[in-house]
């Protein structure tokens, strides 16, 4: 292994954590983390840092955020540091081809999912969301493209019935850093292999919009499901009570037992509120109700006078 493989890396959320910690323990450690610029989060606008940024400064690593690393000055410093090897994982900028020529072993990126399949932001939500069950993460050389290059390395992994958003993210948060460090091995070996994605399998994760949180019960209780649980912990699905926004937390499903329109409560039992949908029936086990915390949807129920018969929008 060549311990002086001068490597860039490039993130910025939680995603990129896991297998930066992972480069450094197997030997092979940044010479620099570019990230992405500190936003304003939260109800005080308080200037926040990337994930990455703050995980590489707690470990004492240089870390720059541009605006745009497709400026020609970045590109430029980028040119004198003359690294053997680019890495991206969840950065959110696609780079251009100036960039991804200039390391000697090329520009490689992690992405969280099986490609070409899920190609795009939101990898992880859209395969929940679509009722997929078999995700992965795949290890590929970057062109133009988005997330169109050659593939060097995948592993894939079965999604349970019960995952969320939250859990398939530190699922695949963890094979990626596995399958990174494998990649960057074999390309330090001279060994890596690559073959070219079919595109004619491929498909789009397209980023998350305000839209796709909003459930609208004229869908299958399936797909409200999958909804749910593709956008918990974040930024979660939500209907309305009136003019209050409720998020909506755990749920499940079941075929049609009781008439309803859709929207409508039609059983409230021990497991939570159970609403009519255009095809089955949704069971909210948890919500979380506009300024509160998350709680039993049945708790809900009793605080918001909520009985059979009333109806969300």
């Amino acid at each position: 292994m060549n311990e002086s493989l001068r490597i860039i890396y490039m993130g910025s959320p939680d995603f990129a954590v896991a297998p930066l910690y992972a480069l450094i323990e197997a030997g092979y450690k940044p010479l620099y983390i570019i990230s992405r610029p500190d936003k304003r989060k939260g109800r005080g606008a308080v200037l926040s840092a990337t994930a990455l940024k703050a995980a590489a400064q707690k470990i004492g690593l240089p870390v720059y955020t541009p605006q745009n690393v497709n400026e020609p000055q970045f590109i430029e410093d980028i040119y004198a540091i003359r690294p053997d090897l680019l890495i991206t994982v969840a950065y959110g900028q696609i780079l251009k081809r100036e960039l991804l020529q200039i390391p000697r072993l090329g520009a490689l990126n992690l992405h969280a999912s099986l490609l070409p399949a899920y190609r795009g932001a939101a990898p992880i939500q859209r395969a929940l969301m679509q009722g997929a069950n078999l995700s992965g993460v795949t290890t590929m050389y970057m062109d133009e493209g988005l997330d169109t290059g050659d593939i060097i390395l995948s592993a894939s992994c079965e999604i349970d019935a019960t995952e969320t958003g939250g859990t398939l993210h530190d699922k695949l948060m963890f094979m990626g850093a596995d399958l990174l460090c494998c990649t960057v091995g074999l390309i330090d070996a001279g060994l890596a292999p690559r073959r070219a994605q079919d595109d004619s399998l491929a498909s789009y994760a397209h980023s998350l919009t305000a839209k796709d949180e909003i459930v609208d019960w004229q869908m299958s209780a399936l797909k409200i499901h999958n909804q749910i649980r593709a956008l918990n912990p974040w930024p979660k699905a939500y209907c309305l009570w009136g003019d209050k926004r409720i998020k909506l937390g755990r749920s499940q499903f079941g075929p049609t037992r009781f008439p309803g329109k859709p929207g409508e409560v039609i059983a409230i039992d021990k497991q939570g509120m159970w609403i009519a949908c255009q095809e089955g029936e949704l069971c909210l086990n948890e919500v979380q109700p506009q300024g509160k915390s998350l709680m039993d949807a049945c708790a809900f129920a009793r605080g918001y006078g909520i009985k059979e018969g009333s109806v969300f929008n």
